[in-house]
């Protein structure tokens, strides 16, 4: 049963093993929920939760255990940040590094790592994987701004028809590529309705392919 809200106050002693970024995954187990809506039904006092993800009060290993009860995930991964949230992900989930790239594409929560199944990266090695959310909406409505991609970094060449990450001058863009002959390569926005469908050229001097989009997850809007 979860700790009522008196227990959840910061009296006990400070929590050993505390790594930085906790705040980042308690946020991340909320799944969208209000943090004092997840403060209610953990037993947690709703000043107490926006005190600890503001940063100002210290979480006690009590207010660890409501959170990790609540959500159903391990304590130890709340405070230290390793290994995997829930045991029960292991075998079918990897930490996969995140790609920077640039102010016009923010990164998912924050932080430095993020959860994804292995499956959905269709055999690319995690290595080679990252996440990111979409820079721009010219792939809509397949892709909008703020969808959670999963991309393949340096991809080995091109594959008709797939949507890969650009580098054009000081941004990115999203553009699904078709090669033409050996010397051409076409990119193609929009939807696929032959009427809003527009088409740039490609040109090596002035764009870069950065990464392949593996996956996408659309936003709820």
């Amino acid at each position: 049963m979860a700790a009522t809200p008196s227990e959840t106050e910061p009296t006990e002693l400070p929590v050993s093993g505390v790594e930085a970024g906790y705040a980042d995954r308690i946020r991340s187990v909320l799944n969208g929920e209000a943090p004092y809506v997840f403060a209610r039904r953990a037993g947690i006092g709703k000043s107490y939760m926006y005190e600890v993800l503001g940063g100002t009060k210290a979480p006690s290993l009590a207010f660890f255990s409501s959170i990790a009860e609540t959500a159903g995930v391990r304590s130890d991964w709340l405070i230290s940040g390793r290994g995997m949230p829930n045991e029960g992900w292991n075998g079918r989930t990897a930490l996969i590094p995140r790609l920077e790239i640039g102010t016009n594409a923010s990164l998912i929560d924050g932080g430095d790592q993020v959860l994804v199944e292995i499956d959905r990266l269709a055999g690319i090695s995690p290595a080679k994987a990252a996440a990111i959310s979409a820079p721009d909406s010219g792939m809509a409505p397949m892709i909008e701004i703020g969808d959670d991609l999963i991309v393949e970094l340096e991809p080995s060449g091109i594959v008709d028809g797939q949507v890969y990450l650009i580098r054009s001058s000081a941004s990115y863009i999203l553009r699904k590529l078709k090669t033409i002959d050996d010397n051409n390569i076409i990119m193609i926005s929009g939807s696929n309705s032959p009427a809003s469908v527009s088409i740039e050229t490609y040109s090596a001097g002035t764009n870069e392919i950065h990464a392949r989009v593996a996956a996408i997850w659309k936003k709820l809007r």
